[in-house]
């Protein structure tokens, strides 16, 4: 009976200090660093996307686990990365880049403890109508009821540069509406708006839903208006295509613009780190693509276009290396 109670008391203490060590591969014994994400409400595109980057890095990385975090919004990711409890962030690359600058809302609160990584996503810009309105340019949305998202949604903002890239007055030229970005599809299907100004990933699942019974189409940007709305977002979005047959109902391709979803740091992140975070990103970007289709359009050409934060030396050490940076 002594030797039988010596053998499990030796056991349990074998299994111990296997379990005390620091979260190491089971196969190379090496330590995992823990990171969080900042993304947005549980549910959003934000926090969709965050766990979607989770599944790559840690099905792909050895030394870092990621989790997606749930926030309260983009601005609330600057305090959180500025507090340490979160490692990375997001934020879109319109915001950020006058977050860093110091210019505009954030005049007097510069966030100059930020470095970036990479564009991580893009989210275009989609203004959603029914098919049945016949409206097809911005010229016709003169008079409408134009929903431009709730005043302190960032999408209230751009839908404002937006009329006034078009030079409309939302006050003479439009019914501005300000229900939020979760009913806008809704209040189209419902007609309470004759137009939805989004800022979404592609596809929006309110405007499936809408579409499904009521078929819709999209408002196009392009031409020097796109060129006009680009140079008025501090040339902080892109160019994009929503392909056709996106929704039912819109059965062409549609021109618009895109705001990259950019991620960021600290600038006492580690370098190890995030060297680390954005070659498993980008070496297996492919698996991004399956996981969420929305990433699709994000290519290595994309990753730096349009951040004028300096870089983090991790992520600039990887970019060099594959020819991205010089």
């Amino acid at each position: 009976m002594k030797k039988y109670l010596m053998l499990v008391v030796g056991l349990l203490l074998l299994l111990v200090g296997c379990s005390s060590e620091s979260g190491g591969n089971d196969e190379e014994g090496e330590d995992v660093t823990q990171w969080a994400m900042g993304t947005s409400s549980s549910g959003s595109s934000p926090y969709v996307l965050g766990s979607a980057i989770s599944n790559v890095i840690n099905e792909n990385s050895d030394t870092l686990n990621l989790s997606a975090q749930v926030t309260g919004g983009y601005e609330e990711n600057f305090s959180l990365i500025e507090s340490g409890n979160v490692e990375v962030a997001q934020q879109n690359l319109y915001q950020y880049n006058l977050a860093y600058s110091g210019k505009e809302v954030y005049e007097g609160e510069a966030k100059e403890n930020i470095r970036s990584l990479f564009n991580a996503s893009l989210m275009p810009v989609q203004i959603a109508v029914l098919d049945e309105s016949n409206i097809k340019s911005f010229e016709h949305l003169k008079e409408k009821r134009f929903n431009m998202g709730a005043p302190r949604q960032a999408t209230h903002n751009i839908a404002s540069i937006y009329l006034d890239t078009i030079g409309f007055s939302k006050e003479e030229d439009i019914v501005a509406g300000v229900q939020s970005t979760g009913d806008a599809a809704a209040a189209l299907r419902d007609d309470q708006q004759d137009a939805v100004f989004l800022l979404s990933n592609v596809p929006h699942s309110g405007l499936i839903e809408t579409a499904s019974t009521k078929p819709i189409d999209l408002v196009p940007i392009e031409g020097e208006i796109a060129d006009k709305f680009i140079a008025n977002l501090n040339n902080s979005v892109v160019k994009t295509t929503i392909p056709a047959d996106t929704y039912e109902g819109q059965t062409e391709d549609i021109e618009t613009v895109a705001f990259p979803i950019v991620l960021y740091v600290d600038e006492s992140a580690s370098e190890e780190e995030v060297y680390e975070f954005t070659k498993t990103f980008w070496e297996n970007l492919e698996q991004l693509h399956e996981t969420l289709p929305a990433t699709k359009s994000l290519t290595q050409e994309l990753a730096t276009e349009g951040v004028q934060v300096p870089f983090h030396p991790g992520a600039e050490r990887y970019f060099k290396e594959i020819g991205v940076m010089e």
